[in-house]
């Protein structure tokens, strides 16, 4: 179960199947610049799209940095992240924090 605002804003649950999860995480997985890479999921693994980037990076064997948005900057090099999978309000909330 995970919780969706979808297009309306209303809050609601959606029920995804183990077997959905996998055809999706499976079809990322063979995205091209798929590997093991260093990643950060700065949003909330209660969503699909934060459940499956995780499940996606943990099945390639790469390295999954959770990290508070803010914190993402100093994250990436610490960790050598190849990708950032942020919301644009983390993304506001990230580049906030930066140094001029």
């Amino acid at each position: 179960m995970f919780a969706s605002s979808g297009t309306t804003g209303a809050a609601k649950h959606l029920a995804i199947s183990h077997d959905l999860m996998t055809r999706r995480v499976f079809a990322n997985w063979l995205t091209p610049g798929a590997g093991r890479l260093a990643r950060i999921v700065a949003v909330n693994l209660g969503i699909t799209w934060g459940f499956t980037a995780t499940l996606r990076t943990l099945w390639q064997g790469g390295t999954l940095v959770l990290t508070n948005p803010r914190d993402a900057g100093t994250a990436r090099p610490r960790h050598r992240v190849a990708s950032l999978l942020i919301s644009p309000v983390g993304l506001r909330a990230l580049l906030g924090a930066l140094p001029p």
